[in-house]
């Protein structure tokens, strides 16, 4: 079914209030609150283009999300912190990001921290799962790493969305004590800085869009200081 660009708008505000914290008028800017989990929603997923302006839908919502607050730097408006009340070491170095990322990017992010991270400590959380953890000692920088792979259907926007997400649901300075140890330490420094990598693989759909002239997407990514990175496979 194609969409005009009015009802993409006002589907991405249900999308907000069903995926979000609650809000109070769709049509007061300054009363929206956030969208925790909106990465996971139809407008942050849907593909196509408006059926009267032909403006891609993402596009559309990434409009949206610009003119109503919800994109300040280096914030997506309303996702909220869970401190894990375990340890976030799962013991799990080997996993399809981590073996990626050995073979091929470890020179650019450092060494492996931890993989496969979950953020909650219930389901009801949603908080998502960090596919990698990495720590480059010299220049004492700790990235946060999502990758597509080459099989994701996932939008551009989605994508974005959803490392920024897992990137304030994470309490940082648990993460940075839980892996800094004096001794043998994945981390050798207790204020490293923390940086947000996506990395994108080429056959995904977020790969494809990235190359295509998407200036709203392409604001946010700038807005939320994400690094994105594309690899072509060989």
């Amino acid at each position: 079914m194609d969409y005009t660009k009015d009802k993409i708008v006002e589907m991405t505000g249900t999308d907000i209030a069903e995926h979000g914290n609650w809000v109070k008028d769709l049509n007061l800017k300054d009363d929206f609150i956030g969208a925790d989990t909106f990465w996971l929603s139809e407008s942050a997923s849907r593909i196509g283009k408006t059926s009267d302006t032909n403006e891609d839908y993402t596009e559309v919502v990434g409009a949206f999300l610009l003119e109503n607050g919800f994109i300040e730097k280096d914030n997506f408006t309303g996702v909220k912190q869970i401190t894990k009340k375990t340890p976030y070491q799962t013991h799990t170095k080997f996993s399809p990001a981590s073996c990626y990322l050995s073979l091929h990017l470890e020179e650019k992010f450092g060494t492996i921290v931890e993989s496969e991270i979950e953020l909650g400590n219930y389901p009801d959380d949603k908080a998502g799962v960090v596919d990698l953890i990495t720590y480059k000692k010299d220049t004492d920088e700790l990235f946060i790493i999502e990758f597509e792979p080459d099989y994701s259907e996932h939008t551009l926007l989605s994508a974005v969305l959803k490392i920024q997400t897992l990137y304030q649901t994470i309490d940082k300075e648990k993460l940075v004590k839980d892996f800094y140890i004096k001794d043998n330490a994945p981390i050798s420094s207790q204020n490293p800085q923390i940086k947000k990598v996506l990395v994108l693989l080429d056959g995904s759909n977020a790969y494809r869009e990235y190359q295509e002239n998407r200036p709203n997407v392409s604001k946010i990514i700038k807005y939320l200081q994400i690094e994105v990175l594309q690899i072509e496979w060989k």
